[in-house]
């Protein structure tokens, strides 16, 4: 069983969704707050079994918020990033919205980036959703090693 970190630098409104249960329907769900800006200060989610819908906010570029959760051996990991379907978080260019970066034990590095604006509308809170990004890694869990989900420096428009 490894723990594994997942530090989130958010833009405005972002909600990354962890969960091993496709199948499942509702989240439980986790506000990170200013002061959880590292793996070490946020939130621990023990069980990989359950889905876990984490929601921060920041307003200036750079800022972190961050968590831990475990998961062991054959546990998939599905992460989605997420915005408000609401201006201004709509109307933010890509490079400006967050990204995220996956770092396996052996050093390599996966970049997510947004790829899509999918709106996703949440049945249990009635809230909808721009899907930006998506990953998926089934059965290797355990070789996975850091999560680092970023905000690029803001670009002038």
């Amino acid at each position: 069983m490894r723990v594994l970190r997942l530090l989130t630098a958010l833009f405005l409104a972002v909600a990354v969704l962890l969960g091993v249960a496709p199948s499942a329907m509702a989240h439980d769900p986790i506000f990170i707050t200013a002061d959880q800006t590292t793996p070490d200060t946020g939130p621990f989610m023990p069980d990989g079994t359950i889905s876990w819908a984490l929601y921060g906010s920041v307003l200036d570029a750079g800022d972190t918020r961050g968590f831990e959760f475990d998961l062991r051996e054959g546990d998939e990991v599905f992460v989605s990033l997420l915005i408000p379907n609401l201006s201004p978080e709509v109307d933010l260019p890509d490079g400006e919205l967050p990204v995220i970066e996956l770092e396996a034990p052996d050093g390599t590095m996966t970049t997510i980036s947004p790829q899509v604006r999918d709106v996703f509308d949440e049945p249990f809170s009635n809230t909808s959703y721009v899907t930006l990004a998506e990953y998926r890694q089934p059965g290797l869990l355990a070789d996975i090693g850091d999560l680092l989900l970023e905000v690029p420096p803001l670009v002038s428009r």
